[in-house]
């Protein structure tokens, strides 16, 4: 068994559409999942379905993402690789975006990939061989570790998938073999700015052309990204084909630098205030050390 069977939500475009092509290019198995699976007649027309399987998915629907599970069992009886990429993003100052929006957004970006990734945890430890376990790919955003103007609910929307992928890696049996990985694209040529929900400058921000918002939604809004999905579909194969797969995977320069960027604010951040916290334990407690059961969890989690 050389080929691998993956899973991808929102296979349709952008993304997900190239790491389909490119999975099915290798010889490998595509579960294909989107709300409309016409969107991929074309690579229907030329593969069959025993490499290519469209599954209708709107992944908000429980009872559908289960289904989907249940297709792949019955098509390949198992699924090697998971792929969360469905989301899109509200573009548009905080105090412009309606809750209903946001609310809605959280439903697509978090709250629907926490339910893919409990059924695919599900999937690897219970219909897959003991010990084969799996791989979920949990495509997030450079939004994902950095608040962008702007763009603040999308990002918190991937800062809580984030954070929950870190959570649930800490907690994995090594022995079921199943491993968590946080694909952080940057800038890249997809669907996804036709799809972002652009809303008008709020009032409050108009009159002033010198804040963050405005040359952000200059070179956000309308623009066609220089990163081609194309070669990232083909290093997050790479990737999973090696086997070491890290908990966070950077995609493009501009993503790396951001990356860096925030790990030495952070740094230069608990260096200057660290003199605020030495004298916090209660009287007669014993101070927290490296050995810690806490902070070795929560440090293993975190790599």
């Amino acid at each position: 068994m050389n080929s691998k069977v993956w899973l991808i939500t929102g296979a349709s475009s952008g993304i997900g559409r190239a790491i389909t092509e490119h999975v099915l290019s290798r010889g490998d198995i595509v579960v294909a999942t989107m709300r409309k699976p016409s969107a991929i007649a074309d690579l229907a027309a030329t593969c069959g379905r025993d490499v290519l399987l469209p599954v209708e998915l709107d992944v908000t629907n429980y009872a559908q993402a289960a289904a989907a599970f249940d297709r792949a069992k019955e098509a390949f009886g198992r699924i090697d690789v998971v792929v969360n990429n469905t989301g899109y993003g509200i573009c548009g100052e905080f105090k412009a975006i309606p809750e209903e929006d946001a609310r809605r957004l959280v439903d697509v970006n978090y709250w629907a990939p926490a339910n893919i990734t409990r059924q695919a945890i599900r999937f690897f430890r219970e219909v897959n061989p003991a010990g084969a376990g799996g791989t979920v790919l949990q495509v997030t955003s450079g939004a994902g570790f950095v608040g962008v103007p702007i763009y603040s609910q999308y990002a918190a929307s991937k800062h809580a998938l984030e954070g929950l992928t870190e959570g649930i890696a800490g907690e994995l049996d090594p022995a079921w073999n199943i491993k968590l990985c946080l694909v952080e694209p940057g800038q890249f040529d997809t669907n996804g700015p036709n799809v972002t929900l652009v809303l008008p400058v709020h009032p409050a921000y108009a009159t002033s052309k010198s804040l963050p918002s405005h040359p952000m939604r200059a070179d956000t809004v309308g623009v066609r990204f220089k990163g081609d999905a194309a070669k990232l579909a083909r290093a997050v194969y790479d990737v999973v084909l090696s086997g070491d797969i890290p908990l966070r995977l950077p995609m493009g320069l501009d993503c790396v630098r951001l990356l860096k960027t925030k790990a030495r604010a952070l740094q230069e951040t608990a260096e200057s205030t660290e003199k605020w916290s030495v004298d916090m334990l209660r009287e007669g407690v014993e101070g927290i050390t490296e050995d810690d059961a806490i902070y070795q969890s929560v440090l293993a989690a975190t790599h």
